[in-house]
């Protein structure tokens, strides 16, 4: 984790404890390089426009500009996609509240991930370019304000 975040007994949830934008996120413990992974999330809480939702090499740092760095592939919401650490110009809408339930799927032998929102019935999708976000990937979520709150749900 990074910022001020503080995670759940169980390690399933994190919460955002900062009241002003510092840039706080968390990744996941596991790393992945083969097979297809399925971690469904529940937005327990949203206070902010948008979270970022993605991977990053896994030997890359956790810090304040995540979104930025150079194998971050993800989105911001549904509507704003990030390719190695750029952002690309989107749909502004914001689809993502609280009680929302995605999935962030790792397809590591197509090298592709997905996000998937249940309530909308969205899949949205990012070829990875193994040279600028190589193997093992981790997935990160980046929180923007207080009380922001995601949960891992099996």
């Amino acid at each position: 984790r990074f910022g001020a975040i503080e995670l759940s007994a169980d390690g399933l949830s994190g919460r955002c404890l900062s009241s002003r934008w510092d840039g706080s996120c968390i990744s996941g413990m596991g790393c992945y390089s083969s097979k297809v992974h399925h971690i469904r999330f529940r937005i327990e809480n949203k206070t902010s426009n948008y979270w970022f939702f993605g991977i990053i090499t896994a030997s890359q740092q956790l810090t304040s500009s995540i979104s930025a760095v150079q194998s971050a592939c993800g989105w911001w919401d549904l509507g704003y996609i990030v390719v190695n650490g750029k952002t690309k110009d989107g749909n502004r809408t914001k689809t993502m509240n609280s009680g929302d339930e995605v999935t962030l799927i790792l397809d590591c032998d197509n090298r592709l991930i997905q996000l998937q929102h249940h309530g909308r019935n969205a899949l949205v999708g990012i070829q990875i370019d193994l040279e600028q976000c190589p193997f093992p990937w981790k997935l990160v979520i980046r929180l923007d304000s207080e009380h922001d709150c995601v949960k891992i749900v099996h």
